[in-house]
């Protein structure tokens, strides 16, 4: 078979098909019918590649044809100079175009060709640090802002000066912006001081923020001649620069009164407010829970009182509640930036919803104000920077925690949080809706609330949840908005179509037909659900309503704060016993169908043994790269102390068959290309690369540790330093993920969860056995560098079963060894791992070009000379 035809075969053909042409060819058993085979796989092949090949010939005349229709492509660079502007602004406009068109390589290309020349480095400073400062690469930016000039940082890169300073350099970053603020300088642009504000905000200096908004008030003025959106920020921020941080209490309610906060979803960063309808419909829900209690009195702001005494009217006689006498003061906060409300101590609240959005992104408002008393229930929380132990201690003190889904359940679980499964709010937002009501004909439209337009069919009527108005009007308006919106739906519509859970949950409330079609079926969010029957959501609803019926009943009928935890935590432990059980539960997965060891034993038939005295090197090596070999290979020659033994593993023998070795560097290259064809992810198709990291204890049987290296890098110290690396006792070695931030080990999992899609049962298990195998968080790490203990990994109980979690839940070989070792791992030296482009190269051991472009492209990187070094010195291959 012609090696195009045998790749697309592989690529498209049936599993028998390929099995027959395999046979034909020596290399499987054969079948009963062997010219049957041989024609139909030959056949096939051919038919694909001329299918193949018509579809993209069909792509590229259009792509011509839109390429012509378009016109030539921008040039913001060049455009930008010929319009008389510094060669600093046509660099920012240039980056942001890049970064916009998701091509942040081509960006950095441009810093490290402006950095060779003296005369433009500065600007080529300028490239790099925005690019670095937009991926949180913070040590890399600062290393590159810090020296510019004040009027090229001021005007260029205001925002991604200020955060990676903050970051890296906090003292010294805010002594410049006072001095910055006390010259107040006419060249600084009115935008600047805004971008500099949101920043120092978030960092916690509130002198010097309402400082920088003074400055910012002043250009402003009146409006006139200003940009509109610098008018409304301005505005925006004012009365949270006013206020005072830190949990202000105010005085307790009256004797036989209790306070009561409503949870609003304002935040001091405008485009974090909430826009989304949603909320509110949250928030009406809620309200439910304590206007059913007919016999309570309500003082507070007018809107409120009179918000709460409209929803007392419409609550459902058959769910209103006497019994609970007395007086509730009413107030209201901001459940992102409740710190900046003065609140009486001992005021309950119901904390529900998505917790949160970060101030700035630099710092959660979490845990709540002191003076609240949170009931948790709906409660749904993932990131890991709101979760920090100051949060897990709030949450500890208030649990258990009722959680909005299993997800959220299993996360707090594994921080030895109590909690268990509540659901959602939304379901029981019956309560202020009367049952009875005219439903509409059969044949009224159907109702799409955020679905694709190309999913809407001729007579459909379309509906969107999300608008910024939303973030300008009152919560007393908001929920009055989505009392009316829901009732649209269940009178103007016999059935809904909806991506927003905020709309299934409730429409199904009301007794409206909904098919929720969300975006992913297996976020996180969704687990308990979705996909659920009517019997189960009664139990959600029945278990919010009875639940929330006597502890905040309690609450407001003036029981101690001991007394309704005390209730809480009785009222919730059977629940929160199963949701333990459930954590801890061990179910067996399905055997394998792969074997990868039964396939990679033919391959290395011959092969000769490993020198007992050699560190074996294992290299993934793709399509086009002879020449990266020859630079890696040569770059562990010149270096190394100790022999060693590099497995190359391909999928294209023939380009590096005449890479040779060196002085104590041998070389075997592994043909992988019948090994793992007909492995599959959870469906999806493993690369080479990929599967060439799950075949490390089949390479190797007899080696009791082996050192992997990426394919696109070169080594500046001696590799014997790895192979002599102390594990402590651990499977591996690995890298923390390059730049200057943490990662979350519990992101790549749920990220390897969130790919199951459809399959939201194999989703939501593999969150289950993640979380209850680890600790909540860990330090998520790279593999592109690991020094790994061979036996260790043959012992893992999860790596000796690795191919089932591979198939099950499609993991790639980094999600599964996050789940096998999460935080148990020897930490590999930072320098054994610098990525050109993501944090300081100048301690590196070795370099690795992670990014899409090489040293060996057309295009320049960064720390290209250090590579143009050993290319340059290392012998020509065969």
């Amino acid at each position: 078979m012609p090696t195009l035809a045998r790749r697309l075969a592989r690529r498209h053909l049936p599993h028998r098909v390929r099995q027959a042409g395999l046979a034909l060819a020596g290399r499987a058993p054969a079948g009963p019918t062997k010219a049957q085979q041989k024609a139909a796989a030959q056949q096939a092949a051919e038919a694909t590649a001329a299918k193949v090949a018509k579809a993209l010939a069909a792509a590229e005349r259009r792509a011509a044809k839109a390429r012509k229709a378009a016109g030539p492509p921008p040039q913001p660079l060049a455009d930008t100079l010929r319009r008389g502007a510094s060669l600093e602004e046509a660099v920012r406009v240039e980056v942001e175009h890049l970064l916009d068109a998701g091509e942040p390589d081509r960006a950095f290309s441009l810093g490290a060709g402006l950095g060779r020349t003296p005369a433009t480095a500065p600007a080529g400073d300028l490239a790099v640090g925005l690019v670095a400062a937009s991926r949180g690469d913070h040590a890399l930016a600062w290393s590159r802002l810090r020296g510019l000039d004040p009027q090229v940082w001021g005007r260029h890169a205001a925002t991604a000066w200020v955060t990676s300073g903050l970051d890296q350099d906090p003292t010294s970053t805010l002594e410049h912006l006072g001095a910055l603020v006390a010259e107040a300088p006419a060249w600084v642009p009115t935008r600047t001081w805004l971008d500099l504000l949101g920043p120092v905000f978030g960092h916690g200096d509130h002198a010097l923020a309402r400082a920088l908004h003074e400055r910012l008030d002043q250009r402003v003025g009146t409006g006139d001649g200003v940009e509109r959106d610098l008018v409304v920020q301005r505005d925006w921020l004012r009365r949270w620069v006013a206020a005072e941080p830190g949990g202000r209490l105010a005085p307790r309610p009256p004797e036989g009164s209790v306070a009561f906060a409503i949870m609003d979803y304002d935040h001091p960063g405008r485009s974090r407010a909430s826009a989304n309808i949603g909320d509110h419909v949250q928030s009406l829900a809620s309200l439910g829970h304590l206007v059913r209690h007919a016999d309570l009195d309500f003082d507070g702001p007018q809107d409120l009182v009179d918000l709460v005494g409209e929803l007392r009217g419409r609550v459902r006689p058959e769910l209103a509640r006497h019994g609970v006498e007395g007086r509730v003061q009413l107030l209201q906060i901001d459940r992102d930036a409740s710190e900046y409300a003065t609140v009486p101590e001992g005021t309950w609240t119901l904390a529900f919803g998505w917790f949160m959005h970060a101030l700035f992104q630099s710092r959660y408002g979490f845990p709540l104000h002191p003076g609240l008393r949170p009931l948790f229930i709906s409660f749904h929380a993932s990131k890991r920077d709101l979760l920090v132990p100051e949060a897990i201690d709030h949450l500890r003190r208030y649990a258990p925690i009722g959680c909005r889904d299993w997800t959220t359940v299993d996360l707090l679980l594994s921080a030895g949080v109590p909690a268990f499964f509540s659901g959602c709010m939304t379901t029981t937002v019956r309560t202020v809706f009367p049952a009875q009501v005219d439903r509409p004909p059969a044949d009224a439209p159907v109702g799409y609330v955020d679905v694709p337009a190309s999913t809407v069919p001729a007579g459909g009527v379309t509906y969107a949840h999300s608008s910024d108005k939303i973030r300008f009007r009152s919560f007393a308006r908001n929920v009055g908005d989505a009392v009316t919106l829901l009732e649209t739906y269940r009178r103007r519509h016999p059935a809904m179509v909806t991506s927003r859970l905020h709309c299934y949950l409730p429409v199904r409330a009301l007794g409206v037909p909904v098919d929720f079609q969300p975006k992913n079926r297996s976020d996180p969010r969704f687990a308990g659900l979705m996909d659920i029957t009517d019997e189960e959501f009664t139990a959600i609803q029945d278990r919010i309503d009875g639940r929330l019926e006597t502890v905040l009943g309690a609450a407001l009928g003036g029981a101690s704060e001991e007394e309704v935890y005390a209730l809480w935590r009785e009222v919730n432990a059977a629940d929160v016993r199963l949701a333990e059980e459930r954590h801890a539960a061990s179910h067996p997965l399905p055997a394998a169908r792969a074997d990868l060891a039964a396939e990679v034993g033919p391959v290395l038939q011959g092969a000769a043994a490993v020198p007992a005295d050699a560190l074996p090197v294992v290299v993934a090596v793709g399509r086009d790269r002879a020449e990266a070999v020859r630079v890696l290979l040569a770059s562990l020659a010149a270096r190394t102390s100790r022999p060693l033994h590099v497995l190359l593993l391909t999928h294209h023998p023939d380009e590096v068959a005449a890479v040779g070795g060196h002085d104590g560097v041998t070389v075997q290259v592994v043909d992988t290309r019948t090994v793992g064809d007909d492995l599959r992810a959870a469906g999806r198709r493993l690369s080479a690369s990929e599967v060439g990291l799950l075949l490390l204890p089949h390479l190797l049987p007899d080696a009791e540790r082996a050192v992997v290296l990426p394919v696109d890098a070169v080594v500046e110290d001696d590799p014997a330093e790895l192979g002599a690396l102390d594990l402590g006792g651990r499977l591996l070695a690995a890298p923390q993920p390059v730049g200057s931030g943490s990662a979350s080990g519990f992101a790549v999992l749920n990220g390897a969860a969130n790919r199951l899609g459809d399959r939201t049962g194999p989703a939501a298990e593999l969150r289950r056995r993640a979380y209850g195998r680890h600790t909540f968080d860990f330090e998520a790490f790279d593999v592109s560098v690991l020094v790994v203990d061979l036996a260790a990994w043959r012992r893992h109980e999860v790596l000796g079963d690795q191919l089932a979690w591979v198939e099950e839940f499609g993991l790639g070989p980094r999600e599964l060894l996050h789940l096998a070792v999460g935080p148990d791992r020897a930490l590999l030296p930072t320098r054994w791992h610098r990525v050109p482009g993501r944090d300081l190269t100048e301690d590196a051991a070795l370099l690795h070009w992670a990014g899409r472009t090489k040293p060996w492209s057309d295009e320049l990187v960064l720390d290209q000379e250090r590579w143009d070094a050993v290319a340059g010195g290392a012998p020509a291959a065969g």
